[in-house]
Parts: structure tokens; C-alpha cells; sequence
């Protein structure tokens, strides 16, 4: 799936929200949220995780949890099994395509360099 537009389209949100929507959907499950440098991936897109994506689902009784430090990632329990999602920078694509992801959404995709696909 892609989805594109202008700044404020809601871009990030949809990023965000599909990946707990395919950790709620699939529990136990392991996705990546991407972008090409961290700090603006934690400083935009992690933002609008915690501000906008998580309430909502909060309000549903769903649990978070920020783990992982300078690797961060959400933990989110569902019953009694955890699905995660880790943010990373698409710097290192071969580790990142190592992992056995079930997932992964990419935020601003016109950053990434095409070998990066």
C-alpha cells in the first residue's frame, strides 16, 4: 500500500495507525516503522504515534509500552501475547531486512534511496 500527498495529509498518522493495526490484528507479531534518519523519525513520527495514534486505541483498553532506549521500540499487549514495533533508521537496510518482519511501514518514502527497495 502507498499513500502520498502534501504536508499534513496525515501521512504519518496513516503509518503509524496501520502498524497497530497489523499488531492487533496479527498478536505476536513484529513490524518496523522506517525512516531515513532517526531523529527525524522520533522527532515527527514517533510524535504523532504518542500524540494522536495510541489515545485512541488506549480508549479501546489496548496497553503500550516505549522500550529499548536509542533502538526504540512499542511494545503493545494484546491478552497475553505482545506484538512490537520497532522504529529504525533505513540506513542499515541489509539488518533491517534481516528481521523477521510480519511488517513494515515507511514514512516520507522519497527519502530513501532506491536500493533501499
Amino acid at each position: 500500500m502507498g499513500y502520498g500527498g502534501g504536508r499534513g495529509g496525515g501521512k504519518s498518522f496513516t503509518v503509524c495507525n496501520e502498524g497497530v493495526r497489523q499488531s492487533v490484528a496479527y498478536p505476536g507479531n513484529l513490524g518496523a516503522i522506517v525512516r531515513r534518519d532517526l531523529v527525524d523519525l522520533t522527532d515527527t513520527t514517533m510524535d504523532v504515534m504518542k500524540r494522536y495514534v495510541i489515545p485512541e486505541y488506549e480508549k479501546e483498553g489496548m496497553e503500550f509500552e516505549w522500550k529499548g532506549g536509542n533502538r526504540p521500540q512499542l511494545e503493545i499487549k494484546i491478552g497475553d501475547t505482545v506484538s512490537t514495533i520497532l522504529w529504525r533508521d533505513a540506513k542499515d537496510e541489509v539488518s533491517l531486512m534481516s528481521a523477521n518482519l510480519g511488517w513494515i511501514g515507511i514514512d516520507e518514502s522519497v527519502e530513501l534511496d532506491e536500493k533501499f527497495y
